[in-house]
């Protein structure tokens, strides 16, 4: 979540913040924060008749006093339906509209009272995702994907003519800010030709100033056998090899990847007293057992928001008990894996039975 502006009475506790989603887990998240009677801004579309007779869709900024909201989180928008209750030289006040509150998209949120647990879950909200950007170059193309929050999602796929990267350096200015690394990689030397492009490049360091090369950006040239792999199986690669992932450990992606690996290897070598299925988890938690549970992401962060807010309470169950836990993508080949076995597994303390 990023903050863009916050206008908060310390003695009332009331005010406003203007912030952006980043992505579905912010949307998620704001179903904790938003409540019936707050108000919401956000820029939007209403049909108009502004002669007074045809009607035409124009974009406005409206804001509403909410009365219901539901939620996609396949999609990531937030449907909030109220009153406009705030003056409007098109829209009378009173009039019911629904805001789409989006990722990447501009909205403030105004309430009568903010608590601390409001406050607390938007400051840990903005503090970031640890996300790694991926520029991937083919021979004719390049792929660009963001790795984290336990996902890879696909961003771009652009042609690369002539080593012209003017495409792809808009694509870092706009999330180079957002991320924790960037890793440009490829089995051929055009790594290189497009680092030495963003280097010598006046508007990248106008937009973004000095930064770090060594420490944010990172050339990373794949093994020649690796020219026809798929964006997953390089990811893997790069986040699990011994060395390459060595800068990278502080990351919770790479770590929760590192521990799956591990239960496996037991799991392949038959070292099975001190591992359990999704059957056995319920059970292996009552006895104080459970050390470690891993889930996949499709199972630790469903679209339907009833189901969600069930894995979030059984969490608190987990954290409560000291159990550490390990969400991994179903689209990593060790999350296919878990999926296969049911979508959830666990290492325990001890064996209780």
């Amino acid at each position: 979540m990023k903050i863009l502006n916050e206008v908060i009475d310390k003695k009332r506790n009331s005010g406003k913040i203007t912030m952006i989603p980043e992505c579905l887990d912010d949307i998620y998240e704001l179903t904790k924060i938003i409540l019936v009677n707050d108000r919401l801004k956000s820029y939007t579309h209403r049909k108009l008749s502004l002669d007074g007779r045809n009607q035409q869709k124009i974009g406005l900024y409206l804001m509403i006093r909410l009365e219901s909201y539901t939620v996609d989180l396949e999609n990531g928008v937030l449907y909030a339906k109220g009153k406009v209750c705030e003056e409007n030289e098109h829209v009378k006040m009173g009039l019911y509209h629904t805001l789409e509150i989006e990722i990447d998209k501009k909205f403030t949120l105004q309430k009568d009272s903010w608590t601390k647990s409001d406050l607390s879950l938007l400051k840990e909200l903005s503090k970031g995702s640890q996300n790694i950007l991926f520029f991937v170059f083919y021979e004719k193309d390049c792929v660009i994907c963001l790795v984290g929050k336990n996902r890879i999602k696909i961003i771009n796929k652009l042609e690369v003519k002539n080593k012209k990267f003017n495409n792809l350096l808009n694509i870092l200015i706009l999330y180079l800010t957002k991320v924790e690394f960037v890793i440009i990689c490829s089995v051929m030397n055009i790594v290189n030709d497009f680092k030495k492009f963003i280097e010598s490049n006046s508007e990248f360091v106008k937009k973004i100033g000095k930064i770090n090369f060594n420490e944010k950006i990172f050339n990373i040239k794949l093994p020649g056998d690796m020219k026809n792999d798929t964006i997953k199986q390089i990811v893997n690669f790069i986040l699990t090899d011994k060395d390459l992932s060595r800068r990278f450990n502080n990351l919770k992606y790479v770590l929760d990847l590192k521990e799956i690996s591990k239960y496996f290897l037991e799991f392949d070598k038959g070292n099975y007293d001190l591992l359990v299925g999704k059957a056995e988890i319920r059970e292996s938690l009552e006895y104080g057992a459970l050390c470690k549970i891993f889930f996949t992401d499709e199972i630790f962060r469903p679209h339907c928001i009833d189901k969600r807010r069930k894995i979030d309470e059984f969490c608190k169950n987990l954290e409560c008990n000291r159990v550490s836990i390990f969400v991994i993508p179903v689209n990593h080949y060790l999350g296919e894996r878990l999926k296969e076995i049911g979508g959830v597994c666990g290492i325990l303390k001890f064996v209780y039975k």
